[in-house]
């Protein structure tokens, strides 16, 4: 057994950290991007629709820029944390900074509330 010094020690701790597994990142990321891909697609399609069908009927109602603010909220979510997830998920550690750590997280937040809002809106539809 090889006396290693407490700095050697450390770089070796260091350098298992940030060791990527191949296998495990690679399957992770192809289903990172498969969820991306789903999702970028669904939502701006129905964005899109929404928006035609409100020009062509003349009609602007509450469902539909509820469901217009959970597919931007969506987006950001896709668009954000989707990335920062494949890229935090090759290591251990946290590599993309406090200020994307905060915005993740805000993110992530907010689409919760806007999914209890639409939530809240529903039952409130529906027991009127």
């Amino acid at each position: 057994m090889d006396n290693l010094t407490m700095e050697e020690v450390l770089a070796e701790y260091r350098l298992s950290l940030i060791q990527i597994h191949t296998l495990d990142f690679l399957l992770l990321s192809g289903l990172y991007l498969l969820v991306f891909l789903v999702g970028l697609a669904g939502n701006l399609v129905i964005i899109y629709l929404v928006s035609k069908l409100s020009a062509q009927a003349q009609h602007n109602t509450s469902r539909d820029r509820v469901l217009v603010n959970l597919c931007v909220a969506d987006l950001l979510v896709i668009l954000v944390c989707c990335p920062a997830a494949v890229a935090s998920s090759g290591t251990k550690l946290w590599l993309l900074g406090a200020p994307c750590c905060k915005l993740l997280f805000f993110l992530q937040g907010s689409t919760l509330c806007t999914v209890q809002q639409d939530c809240v809106h529903r039952v409130t539809v529906l027991y009127k």
